[in-house]
């Protein structure tokens, strides 16, 4: 594999790392729960506004604010917090509020992430001096920050950078403690038991709790197991495998589009599959039997595509611009050419919101933040407005 193809494969990497990884994950439903909103006046196409434009609350489930617009940004709740930055992008401090809008964790860091298990990974420092550690929900620092790398916990473990320079990754638990090391390319979190893997020669495998392999190395990319089933591209085929490492669902044959670029000029290989990582990633995994498949923006046909399948990979619907994974029984998606609105589906793709929004998300506990003619708001299921930006 030559330095070109493992650059791009690695930068994919690094994308899908850096990205919200809760993305399409279903909410459960709680009677105190609060909406980030924003004012800006920007006209904004996109969500989130993030970048110093915009002042942050929240509000209730019936549209009432109820803690004022006094944040640089704010997240969604996880586990009963969530994250707010006091301060500019790159210098601002970063701590946590309680539903009731109290602040309960000053902001303090220079970045904190959502709240996993009971901990919160945090980073103090910048660039070749930052450092990961775990705090608690009292704000204690529980695992002292000593990593250049970490996620979240999942399944009781973490993934840590030990060793940067001679690439050792391992897993830590909830006291600190490395269980698992490892000398690999790199390694994904644990879902439903296992956890990706990737060798130096950039072949993805599964690992199970004790370290050992489950299905061995061979995939040019892998995900997360979800429901049972794994998003990867073998062979330069992109499906999904089972438990066992079968090839259970095979996506290139809905991909008119997508030819192999073995043995061609290596500026293609942008469209090849191992660009796909990132798509893989964040949208090719089952939610109640139901999974998201996109062809990244394709130059020659100025164009790309969503599709829906079932576990049996059977198609469900018709072909959409764009699309995003159900959440709460509803999808965000752009009809196409024509008509670059968002509306929304449900699990039968039948149209139950119209296209009418700029740009559209996932449902969190019965609402759903869009943007609609340069304003943020929040919608039912029905399509109602139940805020809108001032």
């Amino acid at each position: 594999m030559n330095e070109l193809k493992r650059f791009v494969i690695a930068f994919m990497m690094f994308l899908v790392l850096t990205s919200c990884k809760n993305m399409g994950t279903e909410n459960n439903q709680t009677e105190n729960v609060l909406y980030p909103v924003y004012k800006s006046e920007k006209y904004l196409s996109t969500i989130p506004c993030q970048r110093n434009e915009c002042k942050w609350g929240y509000i209730d489930k019936n549209g009432k604010v109820v803690v004022d617009f006094l944040y640089d940004y704010a997240d969604f709740f996880s586990e009963g917090l969530a994250r707010v930055r006091v301060g500019d992008w790159e210098s601002g401090k970063w701590g946590f509020i309680d539903a009731t809008g109290k602040v309960v964790i000053a902001p303090q860091f220079d970045e904190v992430f959502n709240f996993s298990e009971g901990l919160s990974l945090i980073r103090i420092g910048e660039g070749e001096n930052k450092k990961h550690g775990f705090i608690n929900k009292k704000g204690e620092i529980v695992i002292e920050p000593k990593y250049f790398t970490a996620n979240s916990f999942s399944e009781g473990l973490a993934k840590v950078l030990i060793d940067r320079q001679n690439s050792i990754f391992g897993f830590i638990d909830y006291d600190g403690n490395v269980v698992m090391s490892l000398n690999v390319y790199d390694v994904q979190d644990f879902s439903e038991g296992l956890a990706a893997v990737a060798s130096h020669e950039i072949l993805w495998g599964y690992i199970d709790h004790n370290g050992d392999f489950a299905i061995k190395p061979q995939f040019q990319y892998a995900s997360d197991f979800s429901e049972g089933l794994a998003a990867i591209i073998w062979d330069d085929k992109i499906g999904f495998v089972d438990k066992a490492g079968n090839m259970v669902i095979e996506v290139d044959k809905y991909n008119p589009r997508y030819s192999s670029n073995k043995g061609k000029d290596e500026s293609l290989l942008l469209f090849s599959p191992s660009s796909w990582g990132y798509q893989i990633h964040n949208y090719m995994n089952f939610i109640n039997g139901v999974a998201c498949i996109r062809q990244p923006y394709d130059i020659s046909t100025k164009g790309s595509f969503t599709r829906y399948i079932d576990k049996n990979g059977k198609l469900i619907g018709t072909a959409y611009s764009d699309g995003r994974n159900f959440s709460e029984g509803l999808a965000a998606i752009k009809e196409g050419i024509g008509n670059d609105k968002y509306g929304y589906i449900n699990e039968k793709s039948k149209l139950v919101i119209n296209y009418q929004f700029d740009d559209a998300e996932d449902f969190h506990d019965g609402l759903a933040r869009v943007i609609k003619n340069g304003k943020m708001a929040y919608i039912d299921k029905t399509g109602t407005i139940i805020w809108r930006e001032p």
